[in-house]
């Protein structure tokens, strides 16, 4: 807890903040997209999420669990964290990056679970 906040570069409600965190699968990607400079394809970030979800190794991950990931992800979930800046998402390359309130959502979660969690 020594680290400095992160700051967003654009207005997030606390209401917007904590709508964005209130899913599981959100909160993954937002962690996994947080340690990541590159881009990361939604398939990947599917895998990633599962073997999180399901509390197994990404080889473990079954086609079901990734594909109903997958689907979940991309229907609902993107465009929520588009909204928010949570994530950029490249529609067409099916590609997420970093956005402007990656690391300020990243932050307010680390700091939650270490808070709920200890």
């Amino acid at each position: 807890m020594g680290s400095p906040p992160a700051t967003a570069t654009t207005d997030l409600s606390l209401d917007e903040a904590l709508a964005c965190l209130s899913n599981e699968r959100r909160r993954y990607t937002i962690e996994i997209i947080d340690d990541r400079d590159d881009p990361l394809p939604l398939a990947d970030a599917a895998e990633r999420v599962a073997a999180r979800q399901y509390d197994v190794g990404r080889t473990a991950v079954t086609g079901r669990q990734r594909k109903a990931v997958y689907i979940g992800l991309y229907q609902t979930h993107m465009g929520k964290l588009t909204d928010v800046g949570a994530v950029d998402f490249d529609e067409r390359a099916k590609v997420l990056t970093p956005a402007e309130n990656t690391a300020v959502l990243a932050d307010t979660l680390r700091r939650l679970r270490a808070r709920f969690l200890e």
